[in-house]
């Protein structure tokens, strides 16, 4: 893959404010097993994270861009105090 399609890929991975632009410069980078830029580097995301049965409880739990689900996990867990006793999954 030529090297200026590489950057303008890049650059659509990280600055494109739509969804699906953003989303196939990525599929492209990844399937020409080239780096895929983070999302928001450096930056914060800040969740409000609540359970499926108890809509009376809720947390804004933030991570950095760097963390993983598996940290937004422990951070969870932190939060309302819990212990890590149980599987877990993530759902929008």
């Amino acid at each position: 893959m030529p090297s200026d399609v590489q950057e303008e890929l890049r650059a659509i991975a990280v600055q494109d404010v739509d969804f699906k632009p953003c989303f196939q410069a990525r599929a492209a980078l990844r399937e020409a097993q080239l780096p895929v830029p983070r999302d928001n580097p450096g930056g914060v995301y800040a969740l409000k994270v609540r359970p499926t049965w108890d809509k009376t409880i809720s947390r804004t739990v933030e991570l950095q861009s760097e963390q993983t689900l598996n940290d937004l996990h422990a951070a969870i867990q932190r939060s309302i105090h819990w212990d890590s006793d149980h599987l877990y999954s993530f759902f929008t």
